[in-house]
């Protein structure tokens, strides 16, 4: 009896560090054990673009190829999905074992399987089902996952910051002109690649394939050619000192991804494959 009373501690204890690290949602950084209605409206990227923001920004591009169509935001939206489904699975079956270990609902098969990967350290067979199959310890998954969620995240704020500032200089340029705006007088304004991250954390994609065929779209769009015509090349690059004397992976590859002074490269995209 002592020793499922240990074991009930341990497992009580790994569940509520995971809660606190988890966010609820992609774009709701909230700890995941705060089950307290929330009364602040957030802004999501599925919710900002079906706003006026977008729609006129949309509307002032729609002779141009623009971010507002651009392949890469519906590869976004769905890791987003995928995300947020994942998080959910995980804080309501975390959520469920604390009540089934203090003995408040019946303590399922389900629930007894999860105890017992948490307690050996694994991912459970659960959350693989909804995520992809690792033989990563669960410490390092739930680490990779909190990049993963936070790449998504800034990513998608990236976006929306982007185009509340364009949003902007669509007002002012509108102002000042009283002919109807020609945003072909200004290439820049309309740019696909803005917006978006400077490198991609491949490992952190549920499906890659689907975003290395935007990136193509992407590129074939912006430069006139077919899909069909374009293909990868690979090139291993050496580290950098910096990364050299630092191992912290959430910090290097969200800096690289969101560093500020990144230069776009009209219609390519940098890849980020990082062991």
């Amino acid at each position: 009896m002592s020793d499922r009373m240990g074991q009930d501690e341990i497992v009580l204890e790994i569940a509520s560090d995971i809660l606190i690290k988890l966010p609820l949602t992609v774009e709701n950084m909230g700890g995941a054990s705060n089950n307290e209605h929330v009364s602040t409206e957030i802004i999501t990227l599925r919710s900002f673009m079906s706003g006026p923001i977008w729609a006129a920004l949309a509307k002032a591009t729609e002779d141009f190829y623009s971010i507002t169509n651009s392949p890469l935001l519906p590869v976004l939206r769905q890791e987003i999905d995928h995300c947020n489904n994942l998080l959910y699975l995980i804080i309501q079956s975390l959520q469920e074992l604390q009540q089934g270990i203090k003995g408040k609902i019946i303590f399922t098969k389900r629930l007894e399987d999860l105890y017992n990967s948490i307690l050996k350290g694994r991912v459970a067979d659960l959350w693989e089902q909804s995520s992809f199959k690792t033989n990563k310890p669960l410490g390092s998954w739930i680490d990779d996952l909190i990049i993963q969620v936070n790449f998504f995240a800034m990513w998608a704020d990236r976006i929306i910051t982007f185009m509340q500032a364009r949003f902007n200089d669509l007002l002012v340029l509108q102002r000042q002109s009283k002919i109807p705006l020609h945003l072909g007088e200004y290439p820049d304004f309309h740019a696909s690649y803005q917006g978006h991250p400077s490198y991609f954390w491949l490992p952190g994609f549920f499906f890659p394939h689907g975003f290395l065929i935007a990136v193509c779209q992407n590129y074939a769009r912006l430069n006139k050619v077919t899909v069909d015509s374009l293909s990868f090349t690979h090139k291993v690059l050496p580290l950098t000192q910096d990364e050299e004397l630092s191992f912290n992976r959430k910090e290097n590859i969200l800096n690289k991804a969101f560093k500020e002074d990144s230069q776009y490269e009209t219609g390519t995209s940098n890849f980020y494959h990082k062991v």
